[in-house]
């Protein structure tokens, strides 16, 4: 494995691990640099894909010795493609946030006004989050969505329902721990 293999597992691990530790953390990104990040997060993948796939078409590396002994170099082609992007671009959007979060954070209460709901309380593809609602009050480019109400609670709740929830406030969004459901509506 040469250096340059080395340094590309290097950098694809950490932004795994990054988007890993904090993809089921309950933070509401703030509007005003939820776009920004996004697009930080989608140029940064753009040299780290182009090197993958270079590195896959180059002969000796570990890559292309992986999707060639598997007869699945466009398989790979694909996954760089698609992968590293996403995996890049979530690692910034919520990491970069979620860590400086926990530097520059003080306790706040905030009531939010319900504008949506999911449909269902258990979404498929939603390990960490059920019982989903959107604020009014929060406007992110890419997930603005409150979950963790327990089931009897987000069964009653209704479009404009006022929710108190509880945690810490920053530049970087709103992390929360608690919620109290008010005004339910029939």
């Amino acid at each position: 494995m040469t250096l340059s293999d080395k340094l590309l597992h290097a950098i694809l691990a950490s932004l795994l691990v990054i988007f890993v530790v904090t993809y089921p953390v309950k933070m509401v990104v703030s509007g005003e640099i939820s776009s920004s990040l996004l697009w930080v997060g989608l140029i940064i993948s753009i040299p780290i894909t182009v090197w993958a796939l270079v590195r896959l078409f180059t002969d000796g590396s570990s890559a292309r010795k992986h999707f060639t002994t598997k007869n699945s170099i466009w398989f790979g082609v694909f996954a760089f493609t698609a992968g590293i992007p996403m995996i890049s671009t979530m690692a910034v959007y919520k990491g970069f946030p979620v860590f400086g979060h926990l530097f520059y954070s003080e306790p706040a209460i905030v009531e939010v006004t319900v504008e949506r709901k999911r449909s269902r309380f258990h979404v498929r593809g939603y390990i960490f989050c059920e019982g989903i609602f959107y604020a009014k009050e929060f406007k992110s480019s890419f997930d603005n969505s409150i979950c963790g109400l327990e089931k009897s609670d987000w069964y009653n709740l209704r479009i404009g329902d006022k929710v108190t929830l509880t945690g810490n406030i920053s530049s970087f969004g709103f992390m929360y721990s608690d919620y109290k459901v008010h005004d339910f509506t029939d």
